[in-house]
């Protein structure tokens, strides 16, 4: 399993999530998503982590190394740019955690022979048996794109009909930064992960992140409840996946 999605499991539950900016303020509080920073090399890696980041995303292999190292512990992923298996290989070597990749330029080689995390670059096609499709691949999250900070009810549904028929969570760009509203809005929705870029953004981020209060307990009416604590719908064991 990777640590990605550990880490998601763990936002779910109360007590896990990441330590908040309160914490400076002497009160253990806790976040109720996660920041994950795009990173070009090692020098914007750790500014990201001073800012906060809970994740980095390495925006090739080449600088997937630089990036590990300024992650400590925390997961380190990579966008795949032509989705081969060398180049896939070479990031895992690398550390990446988890690759973020295209299914329709990835070859299928890229995703076997090692246990790193999957994220699928979600495209404009999302139909039911598009969407549905995707559950076989045991993916740790979705990266559905940039989302309207004001959404409605139906954008919200829309959101959530994704994590339902794929079976993972989601991921939702926010460019150069979000407002504690709209965080929670996607969050309600099914992303506990947001994805910035450059270190000033990541550190507001992290602060309006610390501001989004916990998942409210669904309706005693038996309906499910809008937020999924992470997927389950496979296990993670990618080896299965070699022949």
């Amino acid at each position: 399993m990777s640590k990605l999605r550990t880490r998601i499991r763990e936002i779910g539950r109360p007590g896990d999530g990441p330590l908040g900016f309160a914490r400076l303020a002497g009160r253990d509080e806790r976040r109720h998503m996660l920041v994950m920073a795009q990173v070009s090399d090692g020098e914007a890696a750790r500014a990201a982590i001073e800012a906060g980041a809970d994740v980095l995303l390495a925006g090739s292999p080449s600088a997937v190394a630089a990036a590990v190292e300024a992650a400590g512990s925390r997961p380190v992923g990579v966008r795949l740019e032509s989705g081969t298996a060398a180049e896939a290989s070479t990031a895992v070597e690398a550390g990446a955690d988890f690759l973020v990749f295209d299914d329709a330029r990835t070859e299928a080689r890229a995703l076997s022979g090692h246990d790193a995390g999957r994220v699928l670059l979600l495209d404009d096609d999302r139909s039911e048996e598009r969407l549905r499709s995707l559950a076989g691949l045991a993916l740790d999250a979705v990266l559905a794109g940039d989302a309207t900070p004001r959404m409605t009810v139906r954008d919200q549904l829309r959101l959530r009909r994704i994590v339902e028929l794929s079976g993972a969570p989601l991921i939702i760009e926010a460019g150069t930064g979000a407002e504690e509203a709209a965080l929670e809005t996607w969050r309600d929705a099914g992303a506990p992960l947001v994805l910035v870029g450059g270190a000033e953004a990541v550190r507001a981020v992290v602060e309006a992140a610390g501001r989004v209060p916990a998942p409210r307990k669904p309706r005693a009416s038996g309906a499910m409840p809008l937020v999924p604590a992470a997927s389950t719908t496979a296990s993670h064991d990618h080896d299965d996946d070699d022949d």
